[in-house]
């Protein structure tokens, strides 16, 4: 019987599995991304959890579908906006939406809205020892990982129109190049350090890969998103200091590892 399988994060469009060549993101980088009303990308979402000794508590996994909807939404004082919507196989009737708009060189996340899964695990399937990472959530931008990070910080992130818009990619995504995401409610930074070419279902793809540091809020968090012009193709998120509770008392018995994945599948 399979295991109730969760929605989770993910932003843009995503990913695949990979084989590394030479210098597949020339000088000038990625200069844009085609944002069309009507396309669409399939994920599939895994997010696995384990103990300190290798022991699986926890694996999710999900398909994702994400369109363009459309590119002339307004919000607020805010015009021309391009929504994307995300929706899980899993769960059909929870779609959650995205809102971005080019800024200069840049593209921002200005808004979402998140429909939450209220549905949790059958007691049958929840172990000894489990974390506050295996209740299911749809997200935006975030990967799962650390937006339950951030609840168990008690900090909140469910605003709809952003305080401060979040700075996702900053083009040309040409190696060395930095930016600062956000700085609320914690600093953000990415940085394209190299390139690779993702192989997946007979398609090549030109990444550029990004780290994402959270240097004050997670600092032992490893986040790499692969971006080509088609869109974010990967997203690798491991955490290695997971606190792990009982089923009945939010008292912290040890420390695991998470590890979290989006693959484009169509």
């Amino acid at each position: 019987m399979k295991q109730l399988l969760i929605l989770c994060c993910c932003i843009l469009f995503l990913i695949v599995g990979c084989k590394k060549e030479d210098g597949p993101v020339g000088p000038s980088g990625i200069l844009s991304f085609d944002l069309t009303t009507g396309k669409s990308w399939t994920y599939r979402w895994t997010f696995t959890t384990s103990d300190s000794s290798g022991t699986i508590i926890n694996r999710s996994v999900d398909t994702i579908i994400v369109r363009i909807v459309s590119t002339n939404d307004s919000l607020g004082s805010y015009k021309g906006l391009t929504r994307f919507e995300l929706q899980s196989i899993i769960h059909p009737e929870k779609i959650s939406k995205v809102w971005y708009k080019s800024v200069g060189d840049s593209l921002a996340e200005i808004a979402y809205f998140i429909q939450t899964n209220s549905l949790g695990f059958p007691k049958s399937r929840i172990q000894n020892t489990r974390t506050a990472l295996q209740q299911p959530s749809l997200t935006s931008l975030f990967p799962k990982t650390i937006r339950e990070l951030m609840k168990s910080k008690g900090i909140q992130d469910t605003a709809f129109l952003r305080q401060e818009i979040r700075i996702v990619y900053r083009f040309p995504l040409s190696i060395g190049k930095t930016w600062t995401s956000f700085k609320y409610p914690f600093l953000q930074t990415r940085e394209v350090i190299g390139s690779e070419i993702l192989d997946r279902a007979g398609n090549k793809y030109q990444c550029a890969k990004i780290q994402t540091r959270l240097p004050e809020f997670g600092p032992n968090i490893e986040w790499f998103d692969y971006v080509a012009k088609e869109g974010l193709i990967e997203r690798q998120v491991k955490h290695d200091s997971l606190a792990i509770t009982t089923a009945d008392s939010p008292e912290i018995k040890g420390y695991g590892h998470a590890n979290e994945l989006l693959e484009l599948i169509q």
